[in-house]
């Protein structure tokens, strides 16, 4: 088996008296960067409702990177499934001190603390509503996630929209190390708050350059006919996103995969479920999975099972052997294995019940999903550059051909 060996060379300021590795924040997020101008931004927000009614829900499923433009009038946050831990549902709004395009605030006057990221919702028109109706917002968060935590002085905030345009802070969280979602519930029967433009806003309060100083909201719900104790969540949904087909690789040349394909496919596939309700569901499961291209069917399987409740449910599906033809060199292929489930009722949200994983084959490999949480590097010795090797293997000759692509923070190199 050839391999094709590369060295990256850290060169960071400082002496040291051994090689050490560290991880520190980002200081921008390559995923917003130049992905929506605000011009875009406008004319996606054509169709959008001139408001939105009773029941509201998200779950931040789908969207990626930014907040969907039919329920949330500012873009500010990072909607990933990658930053947060254990989430209750597939994706998160994610509040740091990195600005909408990705970058810092502020770079002038680093570590100030300022209002940072903003999630603020579109108009509701409450009018018709008294508070007897008893209506109630409720939201999960966490501190910290996969990133890093925020300081004691930092916070989350939610804000409501009075009657007389003012923002009304009706709770707040101080920075604290990592834990589980909590989840809050918070009335909205106060009169100030029942008129026709109500909006709720959540806020960040963070020390600015860095994306440190990190919240995770998932699972926004509000409706009339609730409580202060109404916190029971009745769904199944898919959490965390499903591993690779490959068994070492996220993506590789298919000219590659198939002289070894038994050798390159992982034994298996992994993605969680997680169960809110209070008891053990039934659930059947299944994967489909097709080469996109060419529409060509791949596999199908399917499994039931007692899901358990209150925990992340690991569920794994044997990976398949069909493949499709090689008829170009660097053909692109790309597998799309779509896991699904039957909602245990249909009361449940359905935007949860689907997620999909896109085994992609080009003209290169790699072994990360592409995702950044968290900076790595390596300080020097005294008298010798600090040094890291990444390996690739062939399972035939090749040539390689272009540039080596890194992911190199702004100010690291």
């Amino acid at each position: 088996m050839r391999y094709v060996v590369i060295y990256i060379l850290f060169l960071l300021a400082g002496a040291q008296v051994k090689a050490q590795e560290n991880v520190v924040p980002l200081n921008h997020n390559p995923q917003l960067i130049g992905f929506h101008s605000d011009a875009l931004r406008s004319v996606m927000r054509t169709n959008a409702p001139d408001s939105l009614t009773l029941p509201f829900f998200e779950d931040f499923t789908g969207q990626f990177p930014q907040p969907d433009l039919n329920k949330w009038a500012d873009w500010h946050v990072f909607i990933n499934n990658t930053m947060a831990i254990d989430p209750i549902s597939r994706g998160v709004a994610t509040f740091d001190a990195l600005n909408k395009d990705g970058w810092p605030y502020n770079t002038t006057n680093a570590f100030a603390l300022i209002y940072a990221d903003s999630l603020t919702s579109l108009r509701f028109n409450l009018s018709g509503y008294a508070p007897s109706d008893n209506i109630y917002l409720s939201f999960f968060y966490q501190p910290q996630g996969a990133g890093f935590s925020p300081e004691a002085q930092d916070s989350l905030m939610l804000y409501f929209l009075t009657r007389h345009k003012g923002w009304q802070k009706v709770w707040s969280k101080e920075g604290t190390t990592v834990q589980p979602f909590k989840q809050v519930v918070v009335a909205v029967t106060d009169t100030g708050f029942l008129h026709e433009n109500f909006q709720f806003r959540f806020v960040n309060k963070a020390s600015i350059n860095l994306n440190d100083d990190v919240w995770n909201v998932d699972y926004i719900r509000m409706n009339s006919n609730r409580n202060a104790n109404d916190t029971m969540v009745n769904d199944v949904a898919f959490t965390k996103e499903p591993t690779p087909f490959l068994k070492e690789y996220t993506y590789m040349p298919y000219h590659q995969y198939l002289p070894k394909a038994n050798d390159e496919r992982a034994t298996e596939m992994k993605t969680s479920l997680y169960n809110s309700y209070n008891a053990p569901q039934p659930v059947t499961y299944t994967l489909t999975a097709r080469e996109e291209s060419t529409n060509t069917p791949l596999s199908t399987s399917s499994n039931s099972i007692s899901l358990p409740n209150g925990i992340q449910n690991e569920i794994a599906v044997p990976t398949y052997a069909n493949s499709v033809p090689l008829t170009e060199r660097y053909k692109w292929v790309s597998f799309e294995n779509k896991y699904t489930f039957d909602a245990v009722n249909a009361l449940e949200p359905k935007t949860n019940d689907t997620i999909i994983q896109h085994q992609v084959f080009h003209n290169f490999f790699a072994y990360d999903d592409g995702i950044a949480e968290r900076s790595y590097y390596l300080n020097q010795f005294s008298t010798l550059p600090a040094k890291t090797a990444i390996e690739f293997h062939l399972n035939k000759p090749d040539t390689a051909y272009g540039c080596i692509d890194i992911f190199w923070p702004p100010g690291t190199y």
